[in-house]
């Protein structure tokens, strides 16, 4: 590095040759609006915001005329520009315009991100996903029950700028990345998919007839489903015997209230009825419903585990506004079961898939890590792409 390029990166804490920006400096915001004039039966693919299923994930859109679309149907879109969900903006529903054979438009619940000479799209949409994107945005929110951004928010991120060809290279080797995610998100999906098919291959649904040497168990006589009391977020610690909520592990205490490993079933909110395995000397709290004390003599519990994340428990489950389970609505919840010997045969064997599952997820998450790490380290300047 020269004299000079050291006294610039001292001075401006940036390579030679990058500068700050905003975002406004090198992208048009919203560039193109279907005006109210436009023909009625002009004809387009409308894509919402339901539409993003996640960050870099559009569904795609649904065919639209102009004259029966919502009135919301107002940003022109063309392929690879950047949307920007504006409510929200925390869940991350950013995705790039998909190619389409008929024209787009996206919501106005959108900011439309579109880079001009000096920017390359592909380096602004890596640093819309990363996490000082967000970090940007989340304060600037107004609104309580619809918080979002405006446009002006989002014009004015701030942007570690590199020249051109090196924005490319950076862009080139996170997508590259990003491949990797996706292949690495597939192997999960199909391993989960594989767990779901052989668990309905082998076991058999409570609304069949048991076969010659299976049993119908009401779930109640088998376990006593039980509910323990809520530990509050004050109540957690850094360590101890870990806390199951809803969704898995949220944290310790300093107790617990199961010896051995239990069945947890989620009893209320968005996700009621997830069920979960809960390892020995846990403590499961208020909002996840234990089934404890089971007859082991007459059911092996890892059976039990993929007999209901098989099948299920939603009959039990009431309410559509707040969905909730009680000990009582279980009573509707049956199991047809084989002998001992051969629940565990079924148990050993789909444990061994649950495996794969647990393998390809851990492999995803690190790809995730890499990818994390790539982007602050490659947006900041901190690592240089090699020409």
């Amino acid at each position: 590095m020269s004299a000079v390029a050291e006294l610039e990166r001292a001075v401006t804490g940036l390579p030679s040759g990058w500068h700050e920006v905003v975002l406004s400096d090198v992208a048009e915001v919203n560039p193109d609006t279907l005006r109210a004039s436009t023909a009625p039966d002009f004809a387009f693919g409308y894509i919402d915001i339901s539409q993003i299923d996640g960050p870099g994930q559009c569904a795609g859109w649904t065919e639209q005329t102009f004259g029966e679309a919502p009135s919301r149907a107002r940003r022109r879109v063309q392929a690879g520009d950047i949307l920007v969900s504006t409510v929200r903006p925390y869940l991350r529903s950013f995705a790039q315009v998909p190619s389409a054979p008929l024209p787009l438009v996206a919501s106005t619940g959108f900011a439309v991100i579109r880079a001009t000479g000096e920017a390359d799209q592909q380096f602004l949409y890596q640093h819309v996903l990363h996490a000082s994107f967000i970090d940007h945005l989340t304060p600037r929110m107004t609104g309580s029950n619809y918080p979002a951004v405006s446009a002006s928010d989002v014009e004015a991120y701030p942007i570690s700028l590199p020249p051109l060809d090196e924005q490319r290279r950076i862009a080139e080797v996170l997508r590259s990345v990003d491949e990797a995610i996706a292949a690495s998100a597939a192997v999960v999906a199909s391993a989960r998919a594989l767990l779901s098919n052989v668990g309905r291959e082998v076991l058999r649904s409570a609304d069949e007839e048991p076969a010659e040497g299976e049993q119908r168990f009401a779930l109640l006589d088998i376990c006593r489903p039980k509910q323990h009391p809520i530990i509050g977020k004050a109540e957690l610690t850094e360590s101890g015997y870990p806390v199951y909520g809803a969704n898995g592990q949220i944290g310790y205490c300093h107790s617990y209230t199961h010896a051995q490993p239990v069945i947890a079933i989620t009893c209320r909110g968005a996700t009621c009825g997830t069920v979960n395995w809960v390892p020995a000397k846990s403590y499961v709290t208020g909002n996840a419903m234990a089934l404890d004390q089971l007859d082991r003599k007459r059911l092996d519990e890892r059976f039990l585990f993929h007999y209901v994340s098989t099948w299920g428990v939603d009959r039990s489950i009431s309410g559509s506004a707040q969905p909730q389970i009680t000990r009582q609505s279980l009573s509707c919840v049956d199991i047809i079961a084989p002998d001992l010997e051969r629940q565990r045969e079924i148990a050993d064997a789909l444990d061994a898939i649950e495996d794969q599952v647990r393998a390809a997820s851990s492999a995803f998450e690190a790809t995730r890590s890499v990818k994390t790490a790539l982007m602050s380290d490659l947006l900041s300047g901190r690592v240089r792409v090699p020409v």
